[in-house]
């Protein structure tokens, strides 16, 4: 079971004094936000936290507004400078923008829910563009993986590369990610650097190479994208020092209808008759028997013998149809009416798997509100020699609900409970210095009572204080030989000493019995 919370912030109304009245601002950008979002699973105790996630966004109105102007079919009256226009008012406008800037993740020990693992990650974004250049992931180690992203506009390159960059911020294409680096602790672990080219005879510019790398520019790894057809699909790809992977399209160039390894494209474009002919299938819309006849010169050729292939064919708007491994085995796929996937065959027609679709028809359901729930939590985290004091944590009636039981939503509130009582006592609760005292029972006879002073440290003093024993608070046990007094001193051992008279030497009365409560 999950729960969701959402932000709601409401259009802001204009004047409503000038008719036609102006609509409102509106604040959609900022509306229907996720704010959090928490995952429980089913215990014998009720629903226990499993995943805990929270998001705070940035968000931002323009500050030069726009103006428009909004007219009704009402006509002005009387108006010379304006005789028998519209009525209309004029009113400014801002555009809004809103991305995600926090995101807190906590994972629960599912032994002990009080405990969890956290990452904290921090987006930022650039100026004017509003793109994403820096992610900071901090777990709960206190390690930091960092990552950063370049676009068109804040790098430079050299020969192809720079003019497919340039081109690429002329065609306004600026959100294509030319480079990243991921660092953990400040230490480059992964690194990707993508350069794009303008392709001969074509008005494209595509991604020409793929630059992987981890700890230095160095040491990396190369995947060249060595050709694209007309519609802009990869038809040929290879990886440094590598065998290359040729793709074939066709339904006008929407739909790839062959995969081929270990080959490249001028050796599967000669199998097929030439560059024509290979244009000529990705612009045609074939039909299965024909696909049939390209897929068996590819499989059957002598030239493709060291190849694997695998090939497709789809129900354009639908679907994947068939599919072919290398090894030649089929996968079919069967669709119902509304084009939705009903079924799925292995190569001799056994059926995989089947979909079923059912309307639930609509019911009226009871929905139950939790009832008040609150425990006492004491604060854990205060520094040496400070003691945590209580703090209720309580959640309030109806917060959460359920359509099951009253249980499922009081349980959603215990839920609640167990994920956040403890961290909100760690944040609110009051931190006091820790007592060193202790109550002791002192047990005196009467018979060595009289005069008596007791020497001792009274609870939270550093000093010793001289104290008659009839000024402090006793009783007589039930006999009537022994007073009884109870007393709470600095210390953690039995620190008393006994004298007769304010100023008296201090000596040991073995008579008298000690005892720590």
């Amino acid at each position: 079971m999950s729960s969701f919370k959402y932000s709601f912030n409401p259009d802001t109304a204009e004047s409503q004094e000038i008719w036609p009245f102006p609509p409102a601002q509106s604040m959609a950008h900022v509306r229907g936000q996720l704010l959090e979002q928490r995952d429980y699973r089913a215990s014998e105790i009720g629903l226990m936290p499993v995943k805990a996630a929270s998001f705070v966004y940035q968000n931002k109105m323009d500050t030069v507004g726009f103006y428009a102007i909004k007219t009704s079919s009402e006509k002005f009256e009387h108006t010379p400078l304006a005789p028998g226009w519209p009525k209309f008012v004029a009113y400014e406008f801002y555009l809004g923008w809103s991305a995600l800037a926090k995101q807190t993740e906590r994972l629960y020990d599912q032994s002990d829910t009080t405990r969890y693992v956290e990452t904290v990650t921090d987006f930022v974004y650039d100026t004017p563009y509003r793109q994403l250049t820096e992610k900071t992931s901090t777990n709960s180690k206190g390690e930091v993986l960092s990552t950063k992203l370049h676009y068109p506009y804040d790098l430079s390159l050299t020969g192809d590369a720079e003019a497919a960059r340039l081109w690429l911020i002329s065609k306004n294409n600026i959100s294509a990610v030319l480079k990243s680096e991921s660092r953990l602790q400040g230490q480059l672990v992964q690194g990707q650097l993508t350069h794009y080219k303008k392709f001969d005879g074509l008005d494209l510019v595509r991604p020409a190479e793929s630059i992987s790398y981890q700890s230095s520019p160095a040491d990396q790894r190369t995947q060249y994208f060595d050709r694209y057809d007309t519609y802009g699909n990869l038809i040929e790809t290879h990886l440094d020092k590598g065998p290359g992977t040729v793709y074939l399209w066709s339904y006008g160039g929407g739909y790839p209808i062959a995969e081929l390894k270990n080959t490249d494209y001028l050796t599967v474009a000669g199998v097929l008759g030439g560059q024509p002919s290979v244009e000529n299938i990705a612009s045609s819309y074939p039909t299965t028997s024909q696909l049939a006849g390209y897929f068996s010169t590819l499989r059957n050729s002598s030239l493709l013998k060291d190849a694997h292939i695998s090939t497709y064919v789809h129900r354009p708007l639908i679907g994947l149809d068939l599919q072919t491994d290398t090894k030649g085995m089929s996968t079919r796929f069967g669709y119902d009416s509304f084009g939705r996937l009903a079924t799925v065959k292995n190569h001799y027609g056994d059926i995989l798997k089947t979909y079923q679709y059912n309307y639930r028809t609509a019911i009226s359901a009871t929905l139950y509100q939790n009832t008040l729930q609150s425990q006492l939590f004491t604060r854990n985290n205060c520094g040496t020699g400070y003691a945590g004091g209580e703090v209720l944590y309580t959640v309030a009636a109806n917060t959460y609900s359920s359509t099951l039981s009253q249980a499922a939503a009081d349980a959603l509130a215990l839920a609640d409970i167990s994920a956040n009582g403890q961290n909100y006592a760690n944040n609110n609760g009051t931190c006091v210095p820790a007592s060193t005292c202790k109550l002791f029972r002192l047990k005196i006879p009467v018979s060595v009572s009289s005069n008596l002073y007791i020497r001792y440290k009274e609870c939270g003093s550093s000093n010793y204080g001289v104290f008659a024993l009839g000024a402090l608070e006793v009783e007589m046990d039930e006999d009537n030989e022994n007073f009884i007094l109870y007393l709470n001193i600095e210390g953690a051992t039995a620190d008393f000493q006994f004298q007769y008279g304010p100023n008296g030497a201090g000596q040991v009365i073995s008579s008298i019995v000690i005892e720590e409560v």
